[in-house]
């Protein structure tokens, strides 16, 4: 350590001047502020100029203006086809959705009828908010139901020993000893033995119903919900047939001619002069015949449709019906009693047939629902459509 006497030449030697600045800017003052400030105005207003004396760019050659319109509209018709949303939301959450009637009659079974005809879903089933914990205790819940174990451990009175007692209480100078087969000794019983339990869980009712109100909300809601007047319209004659009814595919259209080109001309001129009758090329005859890719519920090899009736459908049209879909995978038919959340979230798309509309309007409303009958439906469509044309006919002679 340097001591007193020493220190104090350094200190009193004085201050050089360091090697660097302090500051590599003069600070901001007054004065310096003052000069400063007109300088930036004047490139700040040089740089205005420069920006609104500019000219348009040129359009680079590599850049090339696609005209969207068409691929819009086959993304459009593709949606209508398969998962669009068909119902219209209304305005009032407690009012019934319209929602356009299918038919797996028709070349496009997930798109509206030509006809318009809708059926009225209640909102207090179709139109509930989605909750992901109900849905998630009842699919718990149901699986729960489905467990069972293959356990089965035998017990004292199951294995194959007698229930003599091995020893003597007491004058042998050893341990007391029951029955062979006790727990304590080598090839006993088990002591717990496994057997198989009830995993069942227990789910209020009220919890179940509003789940598979919720599962259904979802559905309409994704665009995966369809309702058909009747699951026999399409009048299949067995599974192929239900398949290429159900599944995308390519549909053929009316054929058309192709015109013919010069070489085929010649060619037939040829065989009109009795010259050569082979030299007329086959094309001249053909006709071009397109075909236009409709998509339906998916793939026919990866199929998922929960078809789900009325509890008043005859049996023997359930029967002719699952006798067409029964061999698919993928493939269930149930009826509204039987249904349950699961089922619901299981399978992709969901057919509602009208009258598990009305079976599903009746078992979760309190009140009476009279929305979703066809043939009230119908009946008023018909009226209406006979009140037009007779008001047709009426201002046509009117008019003569």
């Amino acid at each position: 350590m340097k001591s007193a006497a020493r220190m104090t030449p350094l200190m009193s030697q004085a201050l050089r001047a360091p090697a660097r600045p302090l500051a590599r800017a003069a600070l901001a003052g007054p004065s310096r502020l003052a000069a400063v400030a007109p300088a930036r105005a004047a490139s700040s207003a040089a740089a205005a100029e420069s920006s609104k004396s500019t000219e348009s760019p040129a359009i680079p050659p590599n850049l090339v203006f696609e005209d969207l319109a068409g691929s819009r509209k086959e993304v459009s018709e593709s949606l209508l086809t398969r998962g669009e949303v068909l119902h219209r939301k209304p305005s009032n959450p407690f009012e019934p959705i319209e929602h356009p009637l299918s038919s797996l009659a028709s070349l496009t079974p997930t798109a509206p009828i030509s006809s318009g005809k809708a059926v009225l879903l209640p909102s207090e089933v179709f139109g509930k908010p989605i909750r992901r914990d109900i849905l998630h205790r009842n699919v718990v819940w149901y699986l729960s139901t489905l467990r069972a174990g293959n356990q089965s451990t035998k017990t004292r009175s199951t294995v194959a020993y007698s229930g003599r007692k091995l020893l003597p209480q007491k004058g042998t100078g050893r341990a007391r000893a029951g029955d062979a087969s006790s727990g304590t000794r080598r090839g006993g019983a088990p002591i717990f033995a496994l057997h198989n339990r009830d995993w069942a869980q227990d789910l209020p009712r009220k919890v179940r119903d509003l789940g598979v109100r919720t599962a259904l909300s979802s559905k309409l809601s994704s665009g995966l919900l369809r309702v058909v007047r009747n699951l026999n319209e399409g009048k299949w004659a067995g599974t192929n047939a239900a398949l290429r009814a159900l599944g995308d595919g390519y549909l053929a259209l009316a054929p058309k001619k192709v015109s013919p080109v010069p070489a085929v001309e010649e060619a037939t001129a040829t065989v009109e002069d009795g010259s050569d009758a082979a030299a007329v090329p086959e094309a001249a005859e053909e006709e071009k015949a397109e075909r236009l890719f409709v998509q339906r519920f998916g793939p026919r090899d990866n199929l998922s449709i929960l078809f789900i009736h009325g509890p008043n459908k005859p049996e023997n049209e359930i029967e002719e019906f699952w006798r067409t879909v029964r061999n698919s995978k993928n493939i269930e038919v149930i009826s509204t009693e039987d249904v349950v959340t699961y089922d619901i979230l299981k399978y992709r798309w969901i057919v509602l047939e009208a009258g598990a509309v009305d079976a599903f309007s009746t078992e979760f409303i309190e009140y009476e629902f009279d929305g979703p009958a066809i043939a009230e439906l119908e009946a008023q469509m018909a009226a209406a459509e006979a009140a037009e044309a007779k008001q047709a006919e009426e201002s046509g002679l009117q008019a003569n």
